[in-house]
């Protein structure tokens, strides 16, 4: 898989399908609606993980892409799981308790039950969903290496790591095919990440890169924020939600000029940024899943990418 791969560069996030604590409640039915809608508008790679939902994101996943599951791309995640005490706690939430856990046996573990709820019999690429710095990177390659002969994944990556752990992904026999790591125009804080992914060859998956729906100019000052995933997010306080907002307004007159959604702008300009750089954009309603997609054939203009900077990367960073 290389990185100039266009299956790669666009993942459809299923995160807020899982519901729960982190996104509120979910409407299965309409979850469904909106994965069936990501393949009719032409996705076909998508992101998830069994911590999303525990299990429930898998589980919905394979109703719609079992009888497409030889023209997708499914990505799911390991080192997270419930049921059993791991390596170190990671959080509760959604009444258990979340290890993380990147020992052989729960690796092992971990996949075999993704394949069932996934309902498949390989997965594309397995990703360590959260580094645990007390079990061993190299038996963790050995044992994603090893999973890869056995044909049970494709490929390899990792989330949420370090540039130091990360080095360590590429000490064994195999290498990783991307990192998946926070990332957005409000907070590149992993663009040391980035970088490193450039110089490796390996592509650099944003998660979030809309922060959680702010960056889409939807979020209204004083509203409800539901689930934690906003509520523990800082830029969701009302004064920062107001001066994204104003932020925002000259990008929405241009997105208005190109007929596109504002989410999609941003999104372009981000996949401009670097040859690495491919995104997961998650939805879970008809509608968004509508809007995200024409960003599949959008390529953003160097002229546009200019305004971009000019009207919101240079002033953001000076107000905010």
């Amino acid at each position: 898989m290389e990185r100039n791969d266009q299956r790669l560069k666009i993942a459809f996030g299923t995160w807020s399908i899982g519901g729960g604590d982190s996104w509120g409640p979910n409407d299965e039915k309409e979850s469904l609606r909106a994965l069936s809608a990501a393949l009719d508008y032409g996705f076909t790679y998508f992101d998830t993980a069994p911590a999303y939902g525990n299990g429930l994101s898998e589980t919905l996943l394979s109703k719609v892409l079992s009888p497409v599951r030889d023209k997708v791309i499914i990505a799911t995640k390991c080192g997270l799981e419930w049921g059993e005490e791991g390596s170190m706690l990671h959080k509760e939430r959604d009444g258990v308790k979340v290890w993380r856990n990147l020992k052989p046996q729960a690796i092992r573990r971990q996949t075999e039950a993704s394949l069932r709820r996934l309902c498949t019999d390989y997965i594309d690429i397995l990703l360590t969903h959260w580094q645990c710095p007390v079990d061993s990177i190299e038996d963790t390659v050995e044992t994603l290496e090893a999973l890869k002969k056995e044909g049970k994944i494709r490929a390899w990556g990792s989330c949420n790591n370090t540039p130091l752990s990360l080095e360590g992904y590429f000490k064994g026999e195999g290498r990783p095919v991307l990192f998946q790591e926070r990332w957005s125009l409000l907070e590149e804080k992993n663009k040391d990440i980035l970088r490193f992914a450039e110089e490796k060859g390996v592509l650099f998956q944003a998660y979030s890169s809309m922060e959680r729906g702010l960056l889409t100019g939807k979020v209204v000052p004083g509203g409800e924020i539901v689930g934690s995933a906003k509520r523990s997010d800082s830029w969701f306080r009302k004064e920062n939600i107001e001066k994204v907002n104003k932020a925002l307004l000259p990008l929405k007159r241009i997105a208005q000029d190109c007929s596109i959604p504002l989410q999609v702008l941003l999104s372009a300009y981000a996949l401009s940024l670097s040859p690495s750089m491919s995104l997961v954009i998650g939805a879970r309603k008809v509608e968004q899943v509508k809007e995200n997609a024409l960003l599949l054939d959008f390529r953003i203009s160097d002229e546009i990418k200019r305004e971009v900077e000019r009207l919101w990367v240079k002033p953001l960073k000076e107000e905010i």
